[in-house]
């Protein structure tokens, strides 16, 4: 069976090696390998080349393959064949039959025989996601393989264009991404990465990225937690940046967060030496608790 992958709107036949013969691709000669078609192949014929049997002859005449067999199966008639060979009860006959055999000898001729090939079309699968890359097929009817290998740094430069970042060179001990800029370190990738001057990526913020091998879904789950980790440390950034917290960061936690900070302060017996300054931390409290509750309720009534 020969394999036809078809990728976009080209034809990849694979031709197998042929020991002393040739293809024939519509009616072109062709070797094994790989050749590439706009369209499907109308024929693929392989021509095997083999020296067949064409007759007997003796220093004198020839005798056809039939006629030979008729012969030999007339002297072998009265004897019979285990594993030494033929034996015969008669010795005459034994004679007879070697001197046959001796006598005739095969004469080979070149022979042509043309193989109509079957092939099988495997549709070469295609990747939406350009981080993706269809990596093989299996087989028909099998789920095809795709490949992802982390990119981290064409990532990053994606993911800080989409929040409007301008990349700058990477200058050391040089503060040249005050503002919205950024730079990638030339020898350490995104490790060193600088957004507004600031590293993300170092220390406990480091990021580590694993390839895969596997099916679509596979591939895609992999990447998107892969891009997820650097969108999320780029948004903080722009966050930052552009001073709009509560529209970005997960208002409803840090509302708990304030609400769990004043329930527990409540909850502290001060003595007396400390209790103005449990009352003033109490009131800056209320004071942070209701200018948030009053912004979270102006983001949410205005999204």
């Amino acid at each position: 069976m020969i394999k036809i992958t078809k990728i976009g709107e080209s034809f990849i036949i694979n031709l197998p090696r042929v020991w002393n013969g040739w293809y024939l691709v519509n009616d072109q000669k062709v070797d094994e390998g790989k050749i590439n078609l706009l369209e499907l192949p109308k024929s693929i014929i392989k021509i095997q080349k083999t020296n067949k049997l064409d007759f007997f002859s003796n220093s004198v005449s020839q005798i056809s393959v039939e006629e030979h067999a008729i012969l030999l199966k007339e002297l072998r008639s009265k004897g019979y064949d285990d594993d030494d060979g033929w034996v015969f009860e008669d010795i005459e006959d034994e004679i007879r039959h070697r001197r046959f055999l001796n006598e005739w000898s095969g004469v080979y001729k070149e022979h042509l025989e043309e193989i109509e090939e079957e092939w099988e079309v495997f549709e070469y699968p295609e990747s939406k996601n350009k981080y993706i890359n269809s990596y093989r097929t299996i087989g028909k009817g099998l789920e095809p393989i795709f490949n992802y290998t982390p990119n981290p740094v064409q990532m990053l430069r994606d993911i800080a264009k989409e929040f409007g970042f301008e990349e700058v060179s990477d200058q050391t001990f040089k503060d040249v991404t005050r503002g919205k800029k950024f730079s990638i370190s030339s020898h350490s990738g995104i490790d060193y990465a600088k957004f507004n001057d600031n590293y993300l990526f170092t220390g406990n913020n480091k990021i580590g990225f694993f390839g895969i091998t596997g099916t679509y879904q596979e591939c895609e789950a992999r990447f998107q937690t892969d891009w997820n980790k650097i969108y999320n440390k780029v948004k903080e950034s722009y966050i930052l940046l552009e001073n709009d917290p509560l529209t970005d960061i997960k208002s409803a936690w840090v509302l708990k967060v304030l609400q769990n900070i004043k329930e527990k302060a409540n909850k502290v017996d001060s003595v007396k030496k400390t209790y103005s300054e449990q009352n003033n931390l109490l009131k800056y409290i209320n004071d942070k608790l209701s200018e948030f509750v009053k912004s979270y309720n102006n983001v949410q009534s205005n999204p």
